[in-house]
């Protein structure tokens, strides 16, 4: 991880929120975020998604097509 990424463990219901806080933060703030999440049954496994879905979300984005802003790969 860099010095501009955070980690939230958090349930199913947090999950669900992922999307509206980055619309929220994006349109209160004007700041961009990408959200990567990683479900798995144990933390070094969700962390190691989470990392993934956050590096293919920016391949997507230097493919020059739209970026989701969140993303999300389990296992």
């Amino acid at each position: 991880m860099g010095g501009d990424n955070f980690m939230v463990v958090a349930s199913n219901e947090g999950k669900k929120s992922a999307k509206d806080f980055v619309e929220l933060v994006k349109n209160e703030d004007d700041i961009l975020l990408n959200c990567g999440i990683g479900s798995a049954k144990t933390s070094r496994e969700a962390v190691n998604l989470a990392t993934k879905s956050l590096d293919t979300i920016r391949e997507i984005r230097d493919s020059g097509k739209e970026k989701p802003e969140v993303y999300e790969l389990q296992c």
